[in-house]
């Protein structure tokens, strides 16, 4: 009875989680994994669908994801003003360094960094939008990533 009572109830979970009735892809943001020691380029340019300019406050933030807080690890100016108000782009070089962070309930460690852009204010204020960022180590031929937001 109480066996047929767990089953029932663990499928019924599983039934729930995978059916549509939640979205757990807001939980965790979309993460490129860097492995450690090298230097990763971070290239690409936005846009906004509407067509709409670029706003002045508009930002680009690199963030390393982490169990309890969160790491700004760059933060990058995107307003271009006369160049051309409708895109932007960046093209920055971040030291990715071995580290090991410790997952405090399960006393194992994990290597490398896991990262994301948050876009700030770039086609309107208040706009907050997470992405994964193409992340280029020294090996790999480097393209230009577009977001269009």
């Amino acid at each position: 009875m109480v066996l047929s009572n767990f089953l029932l109830i663990f499928f019924g979970v599983l039934f729930f989680a995978y059916s549509g009735f939640c979205d757990f892809s807001n939980l965790f943001p979309p993460v490129a994994l860097l492995e450690g020691n090298v230097d990763f380029r971070f290239v690409g340019n936005v846009r906004c669908k509407d067509g709409s300019p670029i706003q002045p406050r508009a930002t680009l933030q690199l963030w390393e994801f982490d169990f309890l807080k969160d790491d700004l690890l760059l933060d990058i100016p995107l307003y271009r003003g006369k160049d051309n108000p409708y895109r932007t782009w960046w093209d920055k070089t971040v030291y990715a360094e071995e580290g090991w962070e410790p997952a405090p309930w399960m006393q194992i460690s994990f290597a490398g960094a896991e990262v994301y852009y948050k876009f700030l204010h770039v086609c309107f204020d208040g706009q907050e939008v997470l992405a994964e960022p193409a992340a280029f180590s020294p090996d790999k031929k480097i393209y230009e990533k577009d977001y269009v937001l």
